[in-house]
């Protein structure tokens, strides 16, 4: 799964009620939480905290990776590296930007592999897309274009967590989260699974409740 929304709005609270998850945190944020985490800087480290996993000794059942935006920018500062060079496009002809995009899937190939759910999370942004219609805005994930064309067929489901304002029972405005699951023009989700609703509040209780009820 690929959630994303803007910041503060409750994407590691939303993971953190996942039953036995743990965090990969590349970015500070999650003080307020009680949870397991560890802390990785580089693209080696998270490799080495992939590793232990793959070994299969430990109790976790989600893997929570919070967030994919920073572990891309560790992606491409180790093949920068590796290479001896400042940035992917030094290489010359895409040869850094292949380098960097197959390591990706690689790995991430791995990764969604090990006997776990996985959810990634990142920020939202609004950005110009083509359409039939012509070019307009949508709402969309915050990391790298080239890492989100081998990412996000990679997930099952694609959850965007925004804020909407909706009136209750008393005619008044109200203000709740919710997470959206299908594409719009308005956003990019997605749910190759077939149980979710297209809209649903924004909780993992919420969520999972969904996916169980569906199963049945």
């Amino acid at each position: 799964m690929l959630l994303y929304g803007a910041p503060k709005i409750g994407k590691s609270t939303f993971c953190s009620r996942a039953e036995d998850a743990l965090f990969i945190a590349t970015e500070p944020g999650l003080n307020h939480l009680e949870v397991a985490s560890v802390q990785v800087n580089s693209w080696r480290e998270f490799l080495e905290a992939m590793a232990l996993l793959a070994n299969g000794d430990h109790g976790f059942k989600i893997l929570v990776i919070d967030t994919i935006d920073k572990l891309c920018d560790f992606c491409d500062i180790e093949v920068c590296d590796n290479a001896k060079i400042q940035t992917l496009g030094d290489m010359g002809f895409g040869k850094g930007y292949t380098i960097y995009k197959n390591e990706l899937k690689r790995v991430f190939t791995k990764v969604f592999a090990l006997n776990m759910g996985v959810i990634l999370t990142s920020h939202a942004q609004i950005i110009e897309v083509d359409t039939p219609a012509g070019r307009q805005t949508k709402w969309m994930p915050t990391f790298e274009k080239r890492a989100r064309e081998i990412l996000m067929p990679m997930v099952d489901i694609i959850g965007f967590a925004q804020n909407i304002v909706d009136i209750n029972d008393k005619g008044e405005r109200v203000e709740k989260r919710v997470m959206q699951t299908k594409t719009s023009s308005l956003w990019e989700a997605g749910d190759r699974t077939g149980r979710l609703p297209e809209t649903l509040p924004f909780s993992y209780q919420a969520f999972e409740k969904a996916l169980i009820k569906k199963e049945k």
